[in-house]
């Protein structure tokens, strides 16, 4: 990734990248090489999807990062695996622990940029899955009473992509 204020500077060190490995013997690839604009279409690397945004505060435009969106499907499709029909005999600290894990590593790596409301939406996700399966888990006649969820959702120790300080007291609406 190589970033310059110009699209005749980007065009250049794109040039000079492709000299450099071409004397190490190597090619930039073509369908992952490109010069975008980062105020009209941004990119995405490693995860994350880059774009310019007007600043809240200046309006100025200034560069944001937010997990991309095939990041966001490849947590939602782990989350969706450990919360799926198949595996509603598993014991609940075991099924904690796993989703735990992956929310911690996931957390970690995009806990940089601007992924506030990224995160918050995946910890909606995981709290609708939770509900959904402890609902399945009763089985056909078992009700599921919101305030014992609520109620087990804060003893069981679930990790929160947002930081539990600065969370939304939404995540517990019942529809």
């Amino acid at each position: 990734m190589v970033v310059c204020r110009s699209r005749k500077a980007a065009q250049q060190a794109r040039e000079l990248v492709a000299e450099f490995l071409g004397r190490l013997k190597l090619t930039l690839h073509p369908g992952k090489t490109h010069v975008v604009d980062l105020g009209i279409n941004g990119f995405d690397f490693l995860g994350f999807h880059f774009h310019k945004r007007p600043s809240r505060r200046t309006g100025r435009l200034v560069p944001y990062a937010w997990p991309s969106q095939k990041a966001m499907q490849t947590v939602r499709e782990k989350i969706r695996q450990q919360t799926e029909r198949t595996r509603l005999r598993v014991d609940l600290g075991e099924l904690v622990g796993t989703l735990n894990r992956i929310i911690v590593g996931w957390r970690a790596y995009f806990a940089l940029g601007n992924s506030t409301k990224k995160l918050a939406d995946l910890d909606r996700y995981v709290w609708l899955r939770l509900w959904r399966f402890l609902k399945k888990r009763q089985g056909a006649r078992g009700r599921l009473d919101p305030a014992a969820f609520v109620a087990w959702e804060r003893r069981s120790c679930i990790a929160y992509f947002y930081p539990t300080g600065r969370r939304s007291q939404a995540l517990h609406v019942v529809r």
